[in-house]
């Protein structure tokens, strides 16, 4: 199943300074590199998917999250889209 990831440097944990997020799955994790941050979203994802699988609520789960499923009973995920948002250049960010 394809997710997109967004990875950000947030530092506030030497431990963990990256944090890989899924807006589709709700879910977050970290790790030391960007890289390290993906697999522990990845694995955390895999592991809810399994348990939510053998108790047998995975269908209802992931409709809650917004997923389809088609008529070959295969999930798609929700529309995932980027635009381009102007910035008033009065605004200080800072």
């Amino acid at each position: 199943m394809p997710l997109a990831i967004k990875v950000f440097y947030e530092g506030t944990s030497k431990e963990s300074p990256y944090v890989a997020y899924s807006s589709e799955m709700d879910i977050s994790a970290g790790g030391k590199t960007s890289s390290e941050a993906k697999k522990n979203l990845v694995g955390v994802i895999e592991e809810i998917l399994s348990y939510k699988s053998e108790d047998g609520t995975l269908s209802a789960y992931l409709q809650e999250l917004g997923f389809t499923k088609t008529k070959s009973k295969k999930f798609v995920s929700p529309e995932l889209s980027f635009v381009n948002v102007s910035v008033n250049a009065n605004i200080s960010y800072e």
